[in-house]
């Protein structure tokens, strides 16, 4: 699926057009959420009380109370610290696919094959790497392999086939997790988009398909928490490895 002329072309007409919409959303973010933490640090009191009306700094104050306590629910209160990342995609990919929605904007996350492909996939090998570093980091380099394993009693001499064979098909599992997330990211953006573009063309020039829209919206957000929550998954799963090596060693 192509894009038609962008907002971005006119500035960039040879330039990756996938690639510019995703510099402009990261930039943008960054002056919104430096206006909000300005904002906030003017007026000392927002530290302790929330402001009491719709505001840059009540939407702040609402989407990291929805994150905080998402984060605590998946990956437990221990594991906050793990939080400014996982926010840090979520906002970013649902801001790339909420854009997209706007006339002149096209969808950095789904659309063009094979850009938008590679440039999910960019996301996710950093999701990728950074829990894969979170497990060496907590497990140690040999404690993280060991836990592809299954657990230490599949490395006994007497189910190391079997432990083998479960790390083999551990270790793929990992690998393709960025594909997996990539390609998910995609194929639902790509369908949202396509189902609007229907919906524009059969509702005619001069009306709006707001259900479309709408259903459009729920779509992005959706998108960007599942691959959010995954990344949230899989880092729970290297710490608790690491917790259940531990309790093991105490038993």
């Amino acid at each position: 699926m192509s894009h038609g002329y962008t907002f971005i072309e006119q500035f960039f007409p040879q330039g990756n057009q996938t690639l510019l919409t995703a510099i402009f959303v990261a930039v943008l973010l960054a002056v919104v959420f430096s206006s909000v933490a300005y904002l906030i640090r003017r007026n000392p009191n927002n530290y302790v009380v929330p402001d009491d009306k719709f505001s840059l700094p009540y939407v702040a104050d609402a989407l990291c109370s929805f994150l905080l306590s998402l984060s605590d629910d998946v990956m437990g209160r221990e594991n906050r610290k793990y939080l400014p990342f996982i926010a840090t995609i979520f906002v970013y990919i649902l801001c790339l696919n909420l854009l997209s929605l706007v006339p002149g904007f096209i969808a950095a996350t789904g659309g063009v094959w094979p850009d938008n492909v590679v440039f999910n996939f960019g996301i996710a090998i950093i999701s990728f790497i950074f829990y894969n570093v979170v497990g060496f980091a907590k497990n140690g380099f040999w404690g993280y392999l060991k836990h592809f394993f299954g657990g230490p009693e599949l490395m006994k001499p007497a189910l190391l086939l079997i432990g083998l064979m479960v790390a083999m098909i551990e270790i793929v599992s990992n690998l393709v997790r960025p594909l997996t997330l990539s390609i998910r990211l995609y194929g639902n953006m790509t369908g949202d988009h396509l189902t609007l573009n229907i919906a524009n063309d059969l509702a005619g020039k001069f009306l709006i398909p707001i259900a479309f829209y709408a259903l459009g919206t729920f779509v992005c957000i959706i998108q960007a928490f599942v691959f959010s929550l995954l990344s949230m998954v899989y880092i729970k799963l290297v710490v608790e490895g690491h917790d259940s090596h531990k309790e093991h060693e105490q038993m």
